[in-house]
């Protein structure tokens, strides 16, 4: 397992080559990781990316080019070795290519790359998708960093509020979960109290929104994340069997992709909150974490 590390003033921020994934975000100016600690009893992640789905498929299969293939719950990619291609004082760029193992799984050609830049009190995670086929490709990609809430013992959860920051239309998704049933409209939604009802029902999925800030009303840090464009954000923490209590984190996912609908159809190019790359075309976009 290898860490490469980014510093500056504001931050200290850890990647893992294993997944690419974001492993510690330090805030110098109040000496904590904000990030999850990965502690396998509730989570064993922090902010995996999610490729090349979403969610969770029906069966976990999804036919591709009239091929059943199996993938499961949020993708490959968080699972795979990514290989590092530049290292600078304030940025690291990892990739994943395809490979024979990967192909029986998603046959396109595609190569993966994920970007890390710190920018003062900012970390800027970027995603750039290549289709290197000949032929159009079909996926999502989303985000899942997990914020540790409460930050320490003295604090009391239901302390901590989720600021919900958006359009004129913002939609919220009801769940049978893990599968998604419908959606409703939300009007002007403002801020949500965490406590241990709140995940109960899986995940709290959004469209519409913009940016999402989490922050304790006796004071501390205040973390927001931006993902401008985006076409949801998923808000989700782990509840317990009985439902009484819940992890000690809060994930905050912006997604370009969305779990299966309960009726969801069966072809990659017909699920919902797919993306259409076309032969030799390049996705770009970026999600931002604002520590203050």
């Amino acid at each position: 397992m290898r860490k490469e590390i980014l510093e500056n003033e504001h931050l200290l921020v850890e990647v893992d080559e294993n997944g690419a994934e974001l492993t510690n975000l330090f805030s110098k100016t109040s000496n904590n990781n904000v990030l999850w600690s990965g502690d396998k009893k509730y989570w064993g992640r922090v902010a995996p990316v999610l490729f090349p789905i979403v969610g969770k498929l029906r069966n976990d299969e999804i036919k591709i080019d009239g091929q059943k293939r199996n993938i499961h719950q949020h993708g490959f990619a968080r699972d795979s070795k990514f290989e590092i291609v530049e290292k600078t004082n304030d940025k690291l760029v990892y990739h994943l290519k395809q490979n024979p193992e990967l192909k029986n799984i998603y046959p396109y050609e595609f190569q993966l790359i994920i970007s890390y830049i710190i920018k003062n009190n900012s970390l800027i995670v970027g995603w750039n998708v290549k289709n290197n086929d000949i032929k159009a490709m079909y996926f999502s990609i989303g985000g899942h960093p997990a914020f540790s809430v409460p930050h320490n013992c003295k604090e009391e959860l239901n302390s901590y509020r989720l600021v919900l920051k958006g359009n004129d239309k913002i939609y919220e998704y009801i769940m049978n979960p893990p599968f998604i049933k419908g959606r409703k409209y939300i009007d002007n939604p403002n801020e949500l109290t965490i406590d241990s009802s709140l995940f109960t029902n899986d995940a709290i999925i959004y469209s519409g929104l913009e940016m999402i800030s989490l922050y304790n009303i006796n004071g501390g840090n205040r973390i927001s994340v931006e993902f401008q464009g985006f076409p949801y954000v998923g808000i989700w923490s782990k509840s317990s069997a009985s439902k009484d209590s819940m992890a000690p984190f809060v994930c905050i996912e912006p997604w370009y992709g969305i779990a299966d609908f309960e009726n969801g159809a069966d072809l990659i190019e017909k699920k919902a909150g797919i993306q259409k790359l076309s032969a030799s075309q390049e996705f770009f976009t970026s999600y931002k974490i604002i520590i203050e």
